[in-house]
């Protein structure tokens, strides 16, 4: 292995860390914007407040998060599994096809 490989699987391995963890704050905010929409629930019902504001945006806001962090995670992990899939020997992969 030369120099130059070393150096791209550690500029790759650093890369996939650097994803890991965009996706893992990705969900880590989208559990904060939960969390705070319980607790101004819970704090409108505390005071008596109407409680609209608070459920209408979760109606539009939790969705929409969800939505893009499923998406952006699903997009991740296929990405992945296509380029370990292409660095397969042949054969080794299971959707190749033989022709005989």
């Amino acid at each position: 292995m030369s120099a130059t490989d070393r150096h791209s699987d550690a500029y790759l391995k650093l890369i996939f860390l650097a994803q890991i963890a965009s996706i893992t704050m990705m969900w880590m905010f989208l559990v904060s914007v939960v969390l705070w929409i319980l607790h101004l629930v819970n704090v409108a019902r505390e005071l008596h407040d109407a409680l609209t504001a608070s459920i209408g945006l979760s109606l539009i806001v939790l969705p929409a998060y969800s939505l893009v962090a499923a998406i952006l995670t699903f997009v991740f992990f296929g990405l992945r599994r296509g380029a370990r899939s292409e660095n397969d020997e042949p054969g080794e992969s299971e959707g190749e096809r033989h022709d005989s």
